[in-house]
């Protein structure tokens, strides 16, 4: 988890090196599923920063529904080298049924 800072940048070292993208890394940005997809990409519009961040394009962002300073998912899918980048909204959805059931009602 991370948040994104006020130009919308996320930035996560352990992230970032699991993935083997270092300053410079380009890469091109998606829409699927209500996440924010990133994948390696030598022709990508963008590269990952001098500090290891990378800002999340403010049109992606507002498809579903991140605002800046907000917490995120990231989750790195070693192979194919891909960064999803789920908004918490997924998380209460996820865990939605297991909250009810400890409270005893039902699944």
């Amino acid at each position: 988890m991370c948040a994104l800072d006020d130009k919308g940048r996320i930035s996560d070292v352990r992230v970032m090196a699991a993935l083997g993208w270092e300053p410079g890394q380009r890469v091109a940005f998606s829409v699927a599923h209500g996440v924010i997809v990133v994948d390696a990409d030598e022709a990508g519009g963008q590269a990952v920063c001098g500090r290891g961040c990378l800002r999340l394009p403010a049109g992606l962002r507002r498809a579903v529904a991140i605002g800046l300073r907000e917490r995120v998912l990231l989750a790195a899918l070693i192979e194919p080298r891909r960064l999803v980048v789920h908004p918490m909204v997924h998380l209460d959805r996820w865990s939605m049924p297991v909250h009810t059931a400890v409270l005893g009602g039902e699944l």
